[in-house]
């Protein structure tokens, strides 16, 4: 009996031990857990300014006094100074037929001291709108007067100079406008460029805020249609951050992209574009089956558009720059013909892309997306399995 009650005694003690134990255990691993957390917080804290920082970092701006062949803020805001004065560009209004006249002046001003063999074309296109008004696109090409062939390709470069009521159009579409006269001088002024294999056209449409009529009016009726091989179209919601590549009329474009200097794209907007409630030019476009394409804006903080705060002041100072730097890049590849993805434009496995920190583009093909989804499944579910049997044998 004596022995019987040692036992019945002693049992309880074991159990009690196990249980501390255990709860031992737990605490500690609640403490480590809590630890891990806290210090993922303070990780997230210091990376995420830091990050932000380099992602929407801008370059330093040029003044107006850099090389012609440079490009050049400073000069692309005198632009947007001067044509900003007229006030709203509603179509068929004065302060449209002044922006209008005012584009004329700088394109002749831009290609008249020029003395190699270029040659300008300098047209406007009539077209009447649904409100049966008499509205002009404008035309410029730039060629090489030593090659007379007529189908020779062509890169565009497009914005409206139209804008809704009451509101100046310093981001819509004046920031697409400015930059694209000072890429015009930039490109006319660099001697590594004669246009003799590649022209330039440069197109500001008019009547874009009333269902892309000047875009619809060139692509059905004029017939430098027929050589465009590359088209740019720049346009904006607001100009107080950084623009990004919107979408293309195939992935394929990205790989070329990638050389710029700061690219600032990714997957995912080339989705969410097709989905936003407003159009550009970039659509009419791709109605004409333009095959390649690129559609660039300035969209967050978009506060300001369409509405009487859309002036030079909310211009935020490198944003310009930044974009300017960019497709100076990628347009003299194509003019100097040093871009690869022309005879491979076909979208059966598209490409995936996003840059980091707006320093580096990275692109891999959908199929091997999918490959890396596979693994990465597959290595969670093999390493669960193994913490469950190692916990099992463990304790």
């Amino acid at each position: 009996m004596d022995e019987i009650g040692e036992e019945t005694v002693f049992i309880p003690q074991v159990s009690n031990t196990n249980q501390i134990h255990r709860q031992s255990y737990n605490n500690q691993h609640l403490k480590e857990f809590i630890l891990w957390f806290l210090l993922l917080i303070c990780l997230l804290l210091l990376a995420g300014p830091f990050t932000y920082h380099l992602s929407y970092s801008v370059p330093t701006v040029k003044t107006r006094t850099s090389a012609r062949h440079v490009f050049s803020e400073g000069r692309a805001l005198d632009y947007l100074i001067n044509l900003t004065q007229y006030g709203s560009r509603v179509s068929n209004t004065r302060g449209n037929f002044d922006a209008r006249d005012y584009l004329i002046s700088q394109i002749k001003r831009i290609c008249s001291p020029n003395k190699r063999h270029i040659q300008y074309e300098l047209e406007l296109q009539n077209f009447t709108d649904s409100q049966h008004n008499q509205l002009q696109n404008i035309f410029v090409r730039v060629s090489n007067t030593l090659n007379k062939s007529r189908n020779i390709p062509s890169v565009m470069l497009t914005a409206h100079y139209d804008s809704v009521e009451f509101s100046p159009g310093a981001g819509d579409d004046g920031s697409g406008l400015v930059i694209i006269l000072e890429l015009l001088s930039n490109l006319i002024n660099d001697l590594t460029i004669n246009f003799s294999n590649v022209h330039l056209i440069i197109l500001f449409t008019n009547a874009e805020e009333s269902e892309l009529q000047g875009a619809l009016a060139f692509i059905t009726n004029h017939n430098w249609r027929f050589n465009i091989r590359h088209f740019f179209s720049i346009d904006s919601i607001s100009c107080n951050e950084v623009a990004d590549l919107l979408q293309t009329t195939s992935s394929q474009l990205i790989i070329d992209y990638s050389q710029v200097a700061r690219p600032r794209t990714n997957v995912i907007l080339q989705k969410l574009s097709k989905w936003m409630p407003f159009s550009s030019d970039y659509d009419a476009f791709i109605l004409n089956n333009f095959r390649l394409g690129y559609d660039f804006g300035f969209l967050p903080d978009g506060y300001t558009y369409h509405t009487s705060l859309d002036h030079i002041s909310t211009c935020k100072q490198g944003v310009i720059q930044d974009l300017g730097d960019n497709l100076a890049i990628l347009i003299r590849n194509i003019l100097l013909e040093n871009n690869q993805q022309l005879n491979n434009m076909n979208d059966t496995d598209p490409l995936i892309y996003f840059d980091i920190l707006s320093r580096y583009l990275m692109i891999y093909k959908l199929s091997t997306s999918v490959l890396i989804q596979k693994i990465l499944i597959g290595s969670i579910i093999i390493i669960g399995i193994i913490r469950i049997l190692f916990d099992h044998i463990y304790h």
